[in-house]
């Protein structure tokens, strides 16, 4: 969708005024992608005051005209809550109409979900989450093949477990850069888990990837890696930052070892109370080791 208010296209104010304008009255004179334009204008305050209330009565015209973007927003809306009273039947309701449409991957991954997960007035429904998934994923929707992925590793398929299946899912949703399948990945090949060979290699280049979205468990597991020089040279400097970082948001294990590491000197100056204050930090998140610690020193 080409949005009017772009600094590239329109160099001064007063194109964007024009453009707004003639935007505005197509979209009173009911052309969809107009009001799907000026609905986004007003949900995000492109050119205009926010108006979230406006920005979903326009969604609803050009959802109504059939544009399966708009009808996506409509469910956006009334799931979040944008401009109207929250209401997830509803907000199923347009998201089935909108992946019906054939084109709208992200309604299909939502009714997905809906079944998947169950609520949004439904039931779980396995065969429907599959369904729907393997729509979105065909259009290349990158949480599809990770959920698609999940349900063959566990076998909540109801196919049973497909462990080369999840690895193929997973690895389509790792290459469009989803941080969780890349975990997956990188634990699979450090351990030579779901039929996978074990390779250092990968499992770094996996967790690397995924630590760089931020994923804490990514951020603690290429720790451990490099505590024990397992595809990277050792080092437990880097092995340290990289526990601190992942203990300081909130992750137990990860607060266990940046604890073990000020208790033995690893990767920093050793200062036993602090890491009897981070054992601590582990042990109120249920970190069984951290605890049983604790308990034998009766601290």
């Amino acid at each position: 969708m080409k949005r009017f208010y772009d600094q590239q296209k329109y160099r001064t104010a007063a194109e964007m005024d024009a453009e707004l304008q003639k935007q505005t009255l197509l979209s009173e004179m009911g052309n969809a992608e107009s009001q799907l334009t000026m609905a986004t204008s007003y949900r995000t305050g492109m050119g205009v005051d926010v108006d979230k209330a406006e920005a979903f009565k326009l969604y609803k015209r050009a959802a109504d005209s059939g544009n399966s973007n708009a009808q996506f927003n409509v469910a956006i809306a009334l799931l979040n809550g944008d401009g109207v009273m929250v209401d997830k039947r509803e907000a199923l309701k347009w998201f089935l109409i909108s992946a019906k449409t054939g084109k709208n991957a992200g309604a299909m991954y939502n009714v997905g979900c809906a079944y998947h997960q169950g609520g949004y007035g439904v039931t779980v429904d396995i065969a429907q989450a599959i369904k729907w998934y393997e729509a979105a994923a065909e259009l290349g929707f990158v949480g599809a093949n990770f959920n698609l992925g999940n349900l063959r590793a566990s076998g909540l398929d109801g196919l049973g477990v497909d462990h080369a299946e999840a690895i193929r899912r997973w690895t389509i949703a790792a290459d469009l850069g989803h941080p969780m399948a890349q975990y997956n990945l990188g634990v699979c090949y450090a351990n030579g888990l779901k039929g996978v060979p074990v390779d250092l290699n990968k499992s770094v280049k996996m967790l690397q990837l995924s630590a760089d979205s931020g994923i804490p468990e990514a951020i603690c597991n290429l720790g451990t890696m490099y505590s024990s020089g397992s595809g990277v040279a050792l080092d437990v400097a880097v092995a340290f930052k990289l526990w601190e970082k992942a203990a300081k948001s909130g992750l137990a294990e990860a607060a266990a070892n940046l604890a073990r590491s000020y208790m033995n000197g690893q990767g920093v100056d050793a200062d036993f109370s602090e890491g009897i204050k981070w054992m601590k930090v582990a042990a109120k998140k249920g970190h069984h080791e951290a605890i049983a610690f604790l308990l034998s020193r009766e601290v």
